[in-house]
């Protein structure tokens, strides 16, 4: 046998690499992880005399609260030093769920319960389906790398949620209470994730304090395959929040961001490198992503995946480089790109809302449909040559403009498009961009985005009343009478 993948672990501050850490979800016994302390420490462990799976303690007997807890074995002669389950207890003897040393061996040494200190300490003995359990409100200050090298699978990943303390629920947490994973040690790095696909991660804040910044996520020497997803996560001050890797060997595929926030980066927000040309894309979806010092996202020349943005908010990225979304490949091969930018605002940014650098080459599919650009220093929407998606080479769709340097270079004009005469938000000086009701401005963003119906026209029947924009304004109070019919 081998530990669950119903096991649940505890990180925390105040923890111990030397704690258990884990305890198995749903079992019968009582959770004695959620505590800085072990619960237990074992100086005079004993293995049974005929079967090498069970163990008993004078000093701390096992009972009917100890199953599903880990136990932690440190040391011992003839111990197998790990980490075990215990599946159950009969009469102070307790079986763990394989093998922990030779027959008849005593004084053997451990803890049981516990949090551990750091993401690092659950790494070598998490299982796919686990869940790590990080106690929010405290700051986890690293010098070096979290390096994560435990895989996950399609279905079982391995889940990282911060959590508020006194609350242990899976469900979204506001950012005062998040756990903080940071540094001030220079370049480095937050976590790495070197060919340990099937992560996810909630509730977690990254920040980075040093000199020089390092990347939030990255991975180093090796690739991996089926990349993190990241939801309701803030990634504030780092030198990106995720790089996919500079080489196709140490790079990262189909990660996904949802209602997360990147800001104040240091380069760009997120940094897509290198990639293997692989179909699955890159999604961003609810994020904001704010203030960095650079592309909110910047795709390299060589990136050869695709791109997915739905529902986001890119606002005042800075410099020469201050694009809301940079798309950087130019003459390379990109047949199996594709770039999908929808529903989304590009507010205030020192340059174009959307920038392409292609030259002679463009992605196979590019779709902007339902946005907003507004006060872009450059354009809305630009492309470095004519020619290139300024005919056949894009599909734009119902998207609406105001304030910019100009609305479009070298893109072509969608159908559908609105030319606003005012800003369309309530307050974006605030970060609040839901449409205001101001003629030419937000109402004219107001049910008119795409598509109006579903099918070809007269095919179907009913109309929608789509917004322009990630935020739909709310519905006027509807009145009558609604009529009930029974049957019988």
């Amino acid at each position: 046998m081998a530990l669950s993948a119903s096991m649940a672990w505890e990180v925390r501050n105040g923890g111990a690499s030397t704690n258990s850490g884990g305890f198995k979800a749903g079992a019968s016994g009582t959770d004695r992880t959620q505590q800085d302390a072990a619960y237990i420490t074992f100086t005079d462990l004993v293995i049974d005399a005929v079967d090498n799976t069970k163990v008993t303690s004078a000093g701390n007997p096992f009972d009917s609260t100890s199953p599903g807890n880990t136990i932690r074995v440190s040391g011992g002669t003839g111990f197998t030093t790990g980490t075990y389950e215990i599946l159950s207890v009969a009469t102070g003897v307790a079986t763990l769920d394989r093998a922990v040393g030779t027959t008849s061996s005593t004084g053997g040494t451990g803890t049981l319960g516990g949090g551990k200190v750091r993401l690092e300490d659950v790494d070598s003995v998490i299982v796919a389906g686990n869940t790590v359990w990080m106690l929010g409100g405290l700051t986890y200050t690293r010098t070096t790398t979290n390096t994560l090298t435990a895989d996950g699978t399609a279905t079982a990943q391995i889940r990282v949620i911060g959590y508020k303390s006194g609350n242990r629920t899976d469900v979204d947490i506001d950012e005062a209470d998040m756990p903080i994973i940071t540094s001030a040690t220079n370049s480095v790095a937050l976590i790495t994730l070197n060919a340990a696909p099937y992560w996810s991660f909630r509730n977690v804040k990254f920040t980075h304090t040093a000199a020089t910044r390092g990347n939030g996520i990255v991975n180093v020497t090796a690739a991996t395959t089926n990349g993190p997803m990241f939801h309701n996560c803030v990634f504030d001050g780092c030198l990106s929040a995720l790089n996919n890797g500079s080489t196709s060997a140490a790079s990262m595929q189909a990660v996904v961001f949802s209602k997360c926030a990147i800001r104040n980066s240091t380069s760009h927000g997120v940094s897509l490198d290198t990639g293997d040309a692989r179909p699955s894309p890159f999604i961003f979806d609810g994020c904001d992503i704010s203030a960095n010092a650079g592309g909110g996202i910047r795709t390299t020349t060589t990136f050869a995946q695709s791109l997915t943005v739905r529902r986001c908010v890119f606002r005042g990225q800075t410099g020469a480089s201050g694009y809301g979304i940079w798309i950087g490949q130019t003459t390379g091969a990109q047949n199996g790109m594709t770039i999908d930018i929808d529903s989304s605002v590009f507010y205030s940014n020192a340059q174009s809302g959307v920038r392409f650098d292609c030259t002679t080459s463009r992605p196979a599919t590019v779709s902007i449909t339902n946005n907003i650009f507004v006060s872009n220093t450059a354009y809305g929407v630009s492309c470095a040559t004519a020619g290139i998606m300024d005919s056949n080479g894009a599909r734009a769709l119902n998207n609406a403009f105001y304030g910019n340097g100009g609305a479009r270079q070298n893109f072509v004009t969608g159908g559908g498009d609105v030319t606003l005469t005012g800003s369309p938000f309530t307050n974006a000086g605030s970060g609040d961009f839901t449409l205001n009701n101001t003629t030419n401005a937000g109402a004219a963003c107001r049910a008119v985005g795409f598509p109006t119906a579903v099918g070809p026209s007269g095919a179907t029947v009913g109309t929608n009343y789509q917004d322009i924009g990630p935020l739909q304004a709310q519905p006027s109070a509807g009145g009558g009478t609604v009529a009930y019919g029974f049957a019988g």
